[in-house]
Order: C-alpha cells, then sequence, then structure tokens
C-alpha cells in the first residue's frame, strides 16, 4: 500500500507536465485514489499555468468525475476572468460535472449563459443538460430543451432525442417518450438502437406490449 501510495504521490516540486500526465493516465486506467486525483486538480488550479482549453477541459473532467462540481464551475470561471480561451467542449464539461451531481437548475443556467456569451451549445450540451432534467424528473423542461436543440443546431444528431426519451420515461411520462421518438424521422433524425432501445424501455413502462413487440420487428 505505502509502494502504490508513493507511485502517484505529487509533491509541491512536480512540472505542469506531469501533473497533467498523472489526470490523463486516470482518466485511461481509473487506478489514481480519488485523494489524490483532487489534490493533483486543485494544485494545478492554484498553480494558475493552465493555458488552453484542452487542459482546463481534462481538470475540469476530473473534478466532475469526483463529484465536485463547484470546483468544475470555478474552473470555468477561473478561466474566463484570466482572459484565456473558453470554447464549447469546456462548458460541455461543466454541464457533465453538474449531471453527474444532479444538479439540474445550475446545467439550465449554464446552457443559458453560453448563449449570453455568445457560444453555440453542440448536442452534446443539450444531451447532457436533458439527462440533468431526467434525473430530476423534470419532463416539461427536457421537452423544451429539446424543442430548443431543434431549433438552434444546424444539424440534429440523435443524441438529445435519446436523452429526451429516456429522460421522460424516467419522469414517468413514457407517452411523451414515445412522442418523442415517433417525432425523430419528421425531424430529419434516424433513430439508431438507443433509441429504440429507449423506446421499448418506455413501452415497458407503459405496459404497451404491443407496441415493444412492434418496436423490436422494426429494428429487425
Amino acid at each position: 500500500p505505502n509502494a502504490f501510495k508513493e507511485r502517484w504521490r505529487v509533491d509541491t516540486r512536480t512540472s505542469k507536465s506531469q501533473m497533467l500526465s498523472v489526470l490523463r493516465e486516470s482518466s485511461r486506467t481509473r487506478r489514481t485514489p480519488p485523494a489524490e486525483l483532487e489534490r493533483v486538480a486543485n494544485e494545478l488550479v492554484q498553480m494558475r499555468t493552465l493555458r488552453t482549453p484542452k487542459e482546463f477541459t481534462l481538470v475540469i473532467t476530473v473534478f466532475g468525475r469526483l463529484g465536485l462540481w463547484r470546483e468544475a464551475l470555478d474552473v470555468l470561471a477561473q478561466a474566463q476572468r484570466d482572459g484565456h480561451v473558453v470554447d464549447v467542449p469546456m462548458y460541455a464539461a461543466v454541464m457533465k460535472a453538474l449531471e453527474r451531481s444532479g444538479r439540474w437548475e445550475e446545467a439550465l443556467d449554464l446552457l443559458a449563459e453560453m448563449q449570453t456569451e455568445g457560444y453555440r451549445p453542440s448536442d452534446i450540451c443539450y444531451m447532457t443538460v436533458i439527462a440533468a432534467l431526467g434525473k430530476a424528473r423534470k419532463w416539461v423542461e427536457v421537452l423544451h430543451v429539446l424543442q430548443e436543440a431543434e431549433q438552434e443546431l444546424d444539424e440534429l444528431s440523435v443524441l438529445p432525442y435519446n436523452a429526451a426519451i429516456s429522460a421522460c420515461t424516467r419522469s414517468g411520462r413514457p407517452d411523451k417518450a414515445l412522442q418523442v421518438f415517433d417525432a425523430m424521422p419528421s425531424r430529419g433524425v434516424a433513430p439508431d438502437g438507443i433509441s429504440f432501445g429507449s423506446a421499448i424501455d418506455a413501452c415497458a413502462a407503459g405496459r404497451l406490449w404491443r407496441r415493444a413487440l412492434s418496436l423490436l420487428k422494426e429494428m429487425g
């Protein structure tokens, strides 16, 4: 145990590149102790040597995996205050941190903030906010965000729809989930395997066995 601890110990002399490597390695192997990851991420923030969107996104992602959503928000705020380039993947990473921690109100606020700042949310941003709303069983808000995605995205993808189908079912509204699924072709979005699987889950929740069998046949 002591040898393992020493393997991952980072002291004040460790360089920025070494600390970033620890975080990147943790994303691949998930072997670094959470307490050590938190310390490394905090040191990187306190050193104020993060420069690129990818570096900020990496630290935000680590905080998100650790359930430290406030710290993830703080990293984004620091980048903005210090005049660094902020991009859509950085916002998406913070939204994921909020979604993991069940902070749907903050996720909605961040979606509005990035638009106010002149950024166009990606399909991943919309998907993540919808997932956060689904965890809170906020199906009305789910449908509002999906409608916004339909209006704002140049090219609709399957991601926000799949998230909305699952979110509506989770919110106790399998009927709304199936409405979202049924509307996909008219929006120019072809359902994928996840779409069908989520729609079948909605059928099960609503005890719509014939519809479930029909979807299974449609899947081929």
